[in-house]
């Protein structure tokens, strides 16, 4: 973990001095544990400004970071349990989903994590998500998972792919819904998932 507490006023004064979020960073609750933050522009500004003690991506990390313990402290959660979507995306490029954290808590994912997808796409030759640069054409959204209301059994997901599973999930239960799922898929005609 970065930072092990909701932002200081030292770090929320660093993040107004070198990003700003276009039209604010409110959250609206789109059902009764999950609060979105609609698509926002993010412009970063006085960048020749950042400490030179430490390089760009560290210090463009450091305020990705800061707006993700922002908006988990906005909505009550912390920064242990709470799980949270985040969308980086570059808004002349229609038709990629840009850079995606999925349902992690900020011990997992925290804003470092962006700079390491963007700086992996940049290495990668793989173009299906264009190349990303620190100019003001950044849309960024946010979803926040809350515990109110929420069954906190572990949910398996299955998207396409094999099934992926929280980290409270045990490999047992993981094994049997693939099994599950394999068997299904041999009855109607379909190739395993693995």
């Amino acid at each position: 973990m970065v930072g092990g507490a909701f932002p200081t006023k030292e770090d929320l004064d660093f993040f107004d001095k070198f990003a700003e979020i276009v039209d604010g960073a409110e959250l609206s609750r789109m059902t009764p544990n999950v609060l979105v933050m609609a698509p926002k522009k993010i412009a970063f500004k006085n960048l020749q400004h950042l400490p030179k003690t430490t390089n760009l991506d560290k210090n463009i990390g450091r305020l990705f970071d800061i707006f993700i313990r922002r908006m988990i402290q906005a909505a009550g959660g912390d920064l242990e349990n709470t799980c949270y979507w985040l969308n980086l995306r570059h808004l002349d490029h229609h038709g990629t989903d840009g850079y995606w954290i999925r349902h992690k808590t900020y011990k997992m994912a925290n804003g470092h994590k962006i700079i390491e997808l963007i700086g992996k796409n940049w290495q990668s030759e793989n173009n299906n998500i264009p190349k990303v640069g620190l100019d003001q054409t950044m849309i960024l959204s946010m979803k926040v998972f809350t515990k109110e209301g929420l069954d906190q059994t572990p949910v398996m997901k299955v998207f396409a792919s094999a099934p992926r599973c929280d980290e409270n999930c045990s490999m047992n239960t993981l094994t049997q819904e693939m099994d599950e799922t394999n068997m299904l898929l041999d009855v109607v005609g379909l190739e395993s998932i693995l």
